[in-house]
């Protein structure tokens, strides 16, 4: 498992960063992001990925198979994980391709085919 982000308090940063981030937020939307003030469900939020992927692969050890619908489970796990890294619009997100888009462990970067 790689290591996830820290959910430790950065001594006044955080405050800054929120201040930086949320200025340009609607009312509806920082009420929407209000619900991960609370550290539990925050913590909870940044291990979803981590936790949906387990179960995934707990089902595959019993069952050694996974069908569409775990598949697309293993989708969303990703998502989530993307999007807590590196917030970026839902159709950004859809668009992304995993050929075109990311680089493997190890490459060195993007080569020209």
């Amino acid at each position: 498992m790689r290591p996830r982000h820290s959910t430790a308090p950065c001594h006044g940063a955080d405050r800054l960063l929120r201040r930086a981030v949320t200025d340009d937020l609607s009312e509806r939307n920082l009420r929407r992001l209000s619900q991960f003030d609370d550290e539990r469900a925050f913590a909870m939020l940044i291990a979803l990925p981590d936790v949906i992927m387990r179960e995934l692969e707990d089902y595959r050890a019993n069952d050694g198979f996974i069908g569409v619908k775990k598949a697309r489970r293993a989708e969303v796990a990703i998502a989530i994980d993307v999007l807590n890294t590196l917030p970026i619009r839902i159709s950004s997100l859809a668009a992304l391709d995993l050929e075109r888009n990311f680089i493997a462990p190890g490459a060195i970067g993007p080569t020209d085919d």
